[in-house]
């Protein structure tokens, strides 16, 4: 069946990845979005109740254990590393 009884809204809310303006805002969506997606997925029985729970537990050892200084730094440091790329790539490396 693949879905469908909570209506896709995890494809609805995927959509407004970038809108946020906040590279931590636009990760937590999209991880939340995959939680969505799960327990609707669940609830269609397309996947088992267990799949569904091993990706909340996922979800909440990210966003509720790790540090999020933590996250910070990674997301600066893939900032970082995207402005190198491009910069080389203008150079032609």
């Amino acid at each position: 069946m693949s879905g469908g009884s909570m209506g896709y809204i995890y494809n609805t809310l995927i959509e407004y990845k970038g809108y946020l303006c906040d590279p931590e805002m636009d990760s937590l969506l999209e991880d939340f979005c995959k939680v969505l997606h799960d327990a609707e997925w669940m609830h269609s029985a397309d996947i088992s109740e267990e799949t569904y729970l091993k990706t909340v537990e996922e979800f909440k050892a990210k966003w509720f254990l790790e540090p999020r200084e933590k996250r910070l730094k990674e997301f600066v440091e893939q900032i970082f590393q995207n402005a190198k790329n491009e910069c080389l790539k203008m150079i032609g490396e």
